[in-house]
Formats: C-alpha cells, sequence, structure tokens
C-alpha cells in the first residue's frame, strides 16, 4: 500500500498495463473512489484522473490487489493543489 496526505481538489495516477498486471484500489480519506484494472493484452503507459475530490487535506491510499503471477508499476502520482 502507498499512503500520502494531499491537499488538491485532483489526482492522477500513472501506471503500466500489460498482460500480468493486477488492480489497484484508490482510497481517499478512507472511502473507495475507483478500482483500477491495469490488465491490457500490450504493454502500455497508462493514466487515469480524479477530479472534484474537494478543498482541505485527504489522505489517499493506493492498494494493490494481485493474483499470483501479477505485478503493477506506477510511474508516477500528481495531485495538483486546489
Amino acid at each position: 500500500m502507498i499512503t500520502f496526505r494531499s491537499e488538491g481538489d485532483a489526482l492522477s495516477l500513472r501506471f503500466l498495463g500489460g498482460k500480468k498486471r493486477g488492480i489497484y484500489s484508490i482510497y481517499v480519506n478512507g472511502e473507495l473512489l475507483d478500482r483500477v484494472d491495469a490488465k491490457r493484452k500490450k504493454k502500455r503507459a497508462l493514466i487515469r484522473t480524479w477530479e472534484g475530490l474537494g478543498e482541505g487535506n485527504h489522505f489517499i491510499d493506493i492498494v494493490a490487489e494481485l493474483q499470483p503471477g501479477q505485478s503493477l508499476a506506477i510511474n508516477g502520482v500528481h495531485s495538483p493543489r486546489s
């Protein structure tokens, strides 16, 4: 699990998709925001953005859900300040 604090109203996740990739669960302040399936037929860089998180501090958790033989690769997380 990756955990960090953000003051931004949006969140972008850059990650790699591919045949042996798993799922990311994204939580904001303990609430499930989204589940992102990184499995793709071919390897490629992907980006997912969520807006409207609201003003103020947020605690972001990114949780990997993996089956045997799967992996996840995060290239970057960006949370612009409001």
